[in-house]
């Protein structure tokens, strides 16, 4: 499924970055082959290093049909969501530095949490933080369970279901 978005920015002036023009349209579809070394470059700018070294298996046991990127009318990849298609895990969600703060994580949270609502589908992440898991909270997300690692870090597991799947689950 490809979604067409159009979005208007407040004016800028020239010698602040980032340079967004006023008005843009973006494009929601599905990540290809042709879009994995730009995947990388947005994964690289955006999260830890210790992270880097997951991106080659991310890629390659992602969900090709749900796994999206969001696109100006250029076709530049501006941020993307990877899901690993078979436990249904939201594992990465990033907007390129220059991008962020125009709700294009938003943008496509949204679109995904609808293809979820539309297939009777439910997803669940592992929040990197307390600001991100607010921020999933906001579009639906609830706690379900908490988990530690050999670090004896804890975790916690968020899911969203479906409309279809809510009155099947014994968490709500």
């Amino acid at each position: 499924m490809v979604s067409h978005f159009n979005l208007h920015f407040p004016k800028f002036e020239r010698s602040s970055p980032p340079y967004t023009p006023t008005s843009m349209s973006y494009i929601i579809r599905p990540l290809t082959c042709l879009d994995s070394r730009s995947t990388k470059d947005i994964f690289i700018e955006t999260f830890h290093r210790d992270d880097w070294s997951e991106f080659g298996w991310i890629w390659r046991w992602r969900s090709k049909t749900e796994s999206v990127g969001v696109f100006n009318t250029s076709g530049d990849l501006l941020g993307f969501a990877l899901i690993l298609g078979h436990c249904r895990e939201l594992k990465y969600i990033a907007v390129h530095p220059l991008f962020q703060k125009h709700k294009l994580g938003s943008l496509l949270l949204n679109h995904i949490l609808k293809t979820c609502i539309a297939t009777g589908k439910s997803l669940h992440l592992v929040p990197a933080n307390k600001e991100v898991e607010a921020w999933y909270m906001r579009h639906g997300f609830y706690t379900t369970k908490y988990f530690t690692t050999s670090d004896n870090t804890n975790w916690k597991v968020m899911h969203f279901h479906s409309k279809n799947t809510r009155s099947q689950s014994k968490f709500l």
